[in-house]
């Protein structure tokens, strides 16, 4: 929008009636810059696109989140599809199919290093966040044993390479 034609209306008036700023009589201001700008006009213009705005703002945050819930519905599907097809290849004891759109196998999964304490982590394998997990587990795998870290055995887990 372009504002310059309503400041040179408003300065064009400033020169003409001065007085009309000076004497504090602000009807008598409104009512001459009503009659003698477009002013109102702008200012309802501006207003009516500044409405807008925030009802397309609310309309838009309403729609992310509903998305949102909607993003969440499908990632819980995917996992009950994923837990459905895990349990009906184990009730077969199949350990791979290999579809049109997909292959799908059970692998034996890895076992897992947790940390249980992790108050009682060594500085040497502390860093700024979470414990550093490589050092640690190349210090379990060099045989040292914690009492603040276990092992959690490896589990099946299904593995899905879509084509």
């Amino acid at each position: 929008m372009d504002a310059q034609p309503v400041l040179r209306e408003i300065a064009q008036l400033k020169i003409i009636c001065p007085d009309a700023w000076d004497e504090g009589d602000e009807q008598l201001l409104s009512d001459m810059l009503e009659g003698s700008t477009t002013l109102n006009e702008f200012l309802t213009i501006c207003e009516d696109r500044r409405q807008d705005s925030v009802s397309t703002a609310a309309g838009i945050a309403t729609r992310i989140a509903e998305l949102g819930l909607r993003k969440k519905r499908y990632e819980q599907r995917e996992q009950a599809m994923r837990a459905l097809i895990f349990k009906i290849m184990s009730a077969a004891e199949v350990r791979k199919v290999e579809l049109p759109i997909a292959t799908i196998s059970i692998g034996k999964g890895r076992e897992k290093l947790v940390i249980l304490d992790k108050d009682a982590v060594p500085p040497h394998l502390r860093r700024p966040g979470p414990p550093d997990m490589a050092a640690i587990k190349a210090e379990h795998d060099a045989g040292l044993q914690f009492n603040w870290a276990a092992v959690e055995p490896a589990s099946p887990q299904l593995i899905i390479r879509t084509k």
